[in-house]
């Protein structure tokens, strides 16, 4: 049986991640140039998976405290577990 804290922690670093792909998927100019220009190019040669790829290793690669700090960044919140991803949420289907 795994500790509530961990899990906590772990559905927290989840649901970061996704908000996070969620919104440099959405809006390339999140992304550093260099990045937002591969996934461009990524797109033009394989469509949105090409363009998916791209924002998923460019995650892959933050830190857990760099990775915090654009969520907190992206979404005017702090990090705490329960704060939603604003932007993700405002920018929903039916969420006006």
């Amino acid at each position: 049986m795994r500790q509530p804290r961990v899990v906590r922690r772990n559905d927290r670093g989840a649901r970061m991640v996704q908000a996070l792909f969620s919104v440099y998927f959405e809006d390339l100019t999140e992304l550093p140039d260099a990045s937002a220009k591969q996934a461009r190019e990524a797109e033009c040669e394989l469509g949105t998976a090409g363009r998916s790829r791209v924002v998923a290793d460019y995650i892959a690669g933050m830190t857990d405290r760099y990775a915090e700090r654009e969520y907190a960044r992206l979404n005017g919140s702090d990090t705490d577990e329960e704060a939603p991803a604003r932007r993700v949420i405002e920018s929903a289907p039916g969420s006006h």
